[in-house]
């Protein structure tokens, strides 16, 4: 037998799953969540959390740095501890990977998570290998590779035909489900069920880890250690079905719906607006809590918002606004130019610095010592070439505000003093 598990599989049954005839609320059931976002913390509230052994951050699915794990295909993997949440028995797991590589050790499996030992009451797992088209251990054929799950002490491969549509092809992304109860064990590929079969035992219980990319830990004989990235994996404790599924899949690759990062300046407050075409009746669930169409919001921040329409798919996704001021630009109070390289230069600082059409500093007696614009900003002490005495200085700057992505200009003027300190 190919992987020595139990193959919950059955000839290939290609369906198109319509995902737009009911709502959709993909957070009912949810009990681990890793989307992977700079860590293997569970997003779903249960503190599902994973370890992570050697696995590093990568960019997902959409380019986003530090957004997915990658595995070496050897020794990487994460692991969840144990935990009552982690014992369903009804579940759907899902997964987005891109595998790059298939392992080429005995029975040539790969891990994408797994709880359990093989053959042990209660464990359950979703990975791929060549198993579904032959069933020699010895022999392994990467041409052939295909997703299935497993389940329990259940043994009984049915293999797929030779015309199989679903080889997993190197470097690629896959949107990949499974889902399992006491009566039935399906799996589906980018939302279209590839196999369906019927069983008739309960999943069971086992107080084993949950491990991500291997099985290492628990066999290092056959570790089915995966290479590649995963992006996203969900643990439910029910069954999902297939508008689900297709909107689980079409979610994961379709969030932008806030647009790109925003920053704005010289305003109090700004309001996200949703790139959709809503209707009245659909849910807003944004991250402070609020049900509006709109958030406004008044500081900088990372703001997320999931969208439940009537019909059809939902969405989360996320934008961070920044917020800048041209009141933040400031003048030194004091300054020391004695080439020490601390403190040497009367010059504005800040986060957003305005243009200067001219600074202006005088002595006590009003006699112009400095004159600059927007080429020549920084005082270095000196007048004419030698050094100003210590004094106190009268500044007066002019300046335009410009915000960027935008053509309206705002002058102002500010004055104020400066002591030179020798």
């Amino acid at each position: 037998m190919k992987l020595r598990q139990t193959f919950l599989v059955a000839l290939a049954l290609a369906l198109n799953v319509s995902a737009y005839g009911q709502s959709v609320n993909l957070d009912s059931g949810l009990v681990a969540h890793y989307p992977f976002s700079g860590n293997a913390n569970d997003q779903s509230g249960n503190a599902n959390n994973g370890l992570v052994f050697g696995a590093t951050l990568t960019s997902d699915k959409s380019g986003n740095p530090n957004g997915a794990y990658r595995f070496n295909g050897t020794t990487d993997y994460i692991q969840v501890p144990n935990s009552p949440t982690l014992q369903p028995q009804a579940l759907t797991m899902c997964a987005l990977v891109k595998p790059e590589g298939f392992y080429q050790g005995a029975c040539g499996g790969n891990v994408i998570a797994w709880k359990g030992r093989e053959y042990s009451v209660g464990n359950y797992g979703i990975l791929f290998s060549d198993a579904l088209f032959d069933s020699d251990c010895n022999y392994l054929d990467s041409l052939h590779e295909t997703f299935y799950g497993v389940k329990g002490t259940d043994q009984n491969p049915t293999p797929f035909s030779t015309n199989s549509p679903y080889f997993i092809q190197k470097n690629t992304w896959y949107c990949v489900v499974y889902t399992l109860d006491a009566n039935k064990a399906a799996m589906y590929v980018n939302g279209e069920q590839t196999y369906e079969l019927d069983i008739s035992s309960p999943i069971g219980a086992n107080s084993q880890p949950l491990l991500i990319g291997s099985n290492r830990p628990f066999n290092t004989q056959y570790p089915y250690p995966f290479k590649g990235v995963i992006d996203e994996l969900r643990l439910y404790n029910r069954v999902l079905n297939k508008s689900e599924i297709a909107c689980f899949c079409s979610e994961i690759s379709n969030k932008d719906i806030l647009g790109q990062n925003v920053e704005v300046c010289e305003v109090e407050s700004y309001t996200i607006r949703p790139n959709i075409m809503f209707q009245t009746g659909d849910v807003f669930k944004w991250s402070d809590g609020s049900s509006d169409s709109t958030l406004v919001v008044k500081k900088d921040g990372v703001y997320s918002l999931t969208y439940l329409p009537q019909l059809g798919c939902q969405i989360v996704d996320s934008v961070k606004v920044s917020f800048t001021s041209f009141s933040e630009f400031k003048f030194p109070t004091a300054f020391t130019p004695d080439g020490d390289g601390v403190n040497d230069i009367f010059s504005p600082t800040g986060k957003l610095l305005p243009t200067f059409t001219d600074i202006s500093i005088y002595n006590r007696w009003g006699e112009l010592v400095f004159q600059g614009n927007s080429s020549k900003q920084n005082w270095d002490g000196t007048v004419g070439g030698k050094p100003a005495p210590a004094d106190v200085y009268i500044y007066k700057a002019t300046y335009i505000k410009i915000c960027p992505n935008s053509t309206d200009e705002k002058k102002s003027t500010i004055s104020g003093d400066v002591t030179l300190i020798r």
